[in-house]
């Protein structure tokens, strides 16, 4: 589920409201079209739109070809993610290999 461009920058203004940056820039750097801004790059804007954002906003801001990839770049052991359940890093776990078409634990 692909996301228009003028969309991906509304969620990364919603994302993003308290800084002072245009989601045109996000959205380069996100795209990489452009490294970084002051000190916020890709891996920074895609783990602070995985903790905004509910999960179906989140991969729209993806191609379904680059998920697997950007899930990898989610650093879920670092500053806010400590703070994340069980349950969500399980979830990731689970969506990373069904996305990389991994066998998949039995309920149970």
């Amino acid at each position: 589920m692909v996301t228009s461009e003028d969309e991906k920058k509304e969620l990364l203004k919603q994302v993003f409201w308290d800084y002072n940056v245009q989601s045109t820039i996000l959205l380069d750097i996100l795209e990489k079209r452009r490294e970084k801004f002051s000190h916020v790059d890709r891996n920074y804007i895609i783990n602070r739109c995985f903790n905004y954002l509910n999960w179906y906003k989140f991969v729209s801001l993806f191609n379904t070809n680059e998920l697997p990839a950007v899930l990898q770049e989610i650093n879920y052991n670092e500053g806010k993610f400590k703070k994340i359940g069980s349950n969500t890093i399980l979830g990731l776990e689970f969506a990373k290999r069904f996305l990389h078409k991994q066998t998949l634990p039995s309920a149970g």
